[in-house]
This record gives C-alpha cells, sequence and structure tokens, in this order.
C-alpha cells in the first residue's frame, strides 16, 4: 500500500534476540537510505497465510504468546 501511494518501504528479516541480525539491518537501512527516521519492530512469526485470512483462532493464539 505504502507503493501504491508513491512511497518506499522495504521488509527486513531479522532474529532482534541476535545482535548480529540486528546490525545487519540497520546496516542495509543506512547503506540505502544513509540515515534511519522510523523503525517499525514488528517482532513475531507467521502462520503461514497472510493478515487479512488469518483466522481469529490463530490471531488469539499469536497475542496470547
Amino acid at each position: 500500500m505504502i507503493k501504491a501511494q508513491g512511497g518506499e518501504a522495504f521488509a527486513v528479516e531479522a532474529n532482534v534476540v541476535k545482535d548480529a541480525d540486528v546490525r545487519a539491518m540497520v546496516g542495509k537501512v543506512l547503506r540505502i537510505y544513509g540515515r534511519m527516521d522510523i523503525l517499525f519492530n514488528n517482532v513475531g512469526f507467521g502462520w503461514g497465510t497472510d493478515v487479512v485470512n488469518t483466522p481469529e483462532g490463530l490471531w488469539d493464539k499469536t497475542f496470547d504468546g
């Protein structure tokens, strides 16, 4: 949706409990843009479906920990 509106966005997969992954993610952002203004830290896991089609029961499992 961001790109459809003329913006730029990309996702980086990283294990945020691993320092090397976090450093690599920040390094990628800095190489591409030269700075980091916003970071959306969305930690979790996937169920093999997209956000719109995820059944409510799986959302419950996601947020119940």
